[in-house]
């Protein structure tokens, strides 16, 4: 990881540059290739070094190590010896608050506000909230489902942090994929038990239990999900309810969208065929409404035009529990006007 070299670092590689964006990139990276089971080799990009060497369980428990590298931050490269030394001396060098520091005396390793200050910069309040947002999502989530990882990966997109969401979707679907996991109070009983057998009920929560995600229609978290909140408060609903594997493909699609078109279109894909086949294992049957609404905006946004009419059909067809169907009328009737304009060219 170290070894590789940059026109605009001062050492060689991104562990040694002082610049801890570079590291946590590299560290994404890497991240996607053990989740993806794909290395290609400096030298010949199409030979897979992964190849029959990370794959199964080691590969899930790989991931799940450097996700929680990765989830350190600053702290864990700091904790590094062999770049330690070198960061510290960048940052003092590059930053004339750090440097006033150790002339007093204070080691700036260790001074968190000091550290915060030089790597984010730009407006304080701003980082302050969203440094508590961030907190407080995380806070949540180590006390609630496998699912409420994606309130996590919802903020992180809508705040353009596309990868950093794409890698806590990554960590959610390995979970998600489980054969032991309980959704909705449905599992395989055998299954469940030898994963969780003997664990703290708060423990099998966050391992092995999802729930159906939860938006407050008071609160607008996402653009493309705006119109369906609304329609759920013309109807006096409070909540607008989706299943968690369905609202993950939407995130991912969406944040693809921007760093990966290519994975975009498989994700989309994904997401039509569980959709198309699912038998109440992982869509809540209560909720196939919203399914195929939020099929039909994905593909409304990759401009496959037609496919998404025939979902938004698809969707007036089910009445669910999210009461979206003049949401789902409007964009029937916005679509069918671009469709007709795009014809008259």
């Amino acid at each position: 990881m170290c070894a590789l070299k940059r026109p605009d670092s001062t050492v060689h590689g991104p562990c040694n540059s002082g610049r801890f964006d570079d590291l946590f990139d590299y560290d994404e990276a890497h991240s996607f290739w053990v989740y993806e089971g794909t290395c290609p080799n400096f030298f010949i990009p199409e030979n897979n070094m992964f190849l029959n060497k990370v794959h199964g369980v080691a590969q899930r428990n790989l991931f799940a190590k450097l996700y929680r590298l990765y989830e350190k931050g600053e702290k864990f490269a700091l904790q590094i010896p062999s770049i330690s030394t070198h960061i510290h001396l960048n940052m003092i060098i590059c930053d004339p608050i750090l440097s006033a520091g150790c002339m007093l005396g204070e080691d700036p390793i260790n001074s968190e506000a000091l550290l915060d200050r030089t790597l984010f910069g730009g407006n304080k309040q701003m980082y302050i909230t969203d440094k508590i947002t961030c907190y407080m999502l995380k806070l949540a989530s180590k006390f609630g489902f496998v699912s409420d990882l994606l309130y996590i990966a919802m903020y992180l997109y809508k705040t353009s942090r596309y990868r950093e969401a794409i890698c806590i979707i990554a960590m959610v679907k390995v979970k998600l994929e489980h054969p032991g996991l309980m959704y909705m109070g449905n599992t395989d009983l055998e299954k469940y038990t030898r994963h969780v057998a003997g664990q703290s009920f708060s423990k099998k929560m966050r391992n092995a239990v999802a729930q159906n995600i939860i938006l407050d229609n008071n609160i607008f978290y996402i653009t493309e999900l705006i119109p369906e909140q609304q329609s759920g408060l013309r109807n006096n609903r409070k909540l607008l309810h989706i299943p968690p594997v369905i609202l993950l493909h939407m995130i991912e699609f969406l944040c693809c969208r921007h760093v990966d078109p290519m994975k975009a279109q498989v994700v989309l894909s994904d997401l039509k065929r569980l959709i198309h086949h699912d038998q109440g294992v992982s869509v809540d049957r209560n909720l196939q409404n919203i399914s195929w609404e939020i099929l039909g905006i994905c593909q409304q946004i990759a401009g496959n035009y037609q496919a998404a009419l025939y979902s938004y059909q698809q969707a007036l067809k089910h009445s669910g529990l999210p009461k979206i169907r003049s949401a789902t009328e409007h964009r029937i009737k916005e679509l069918q006007n671009t469709i007709a304009h795009c014809s008259s060219f």
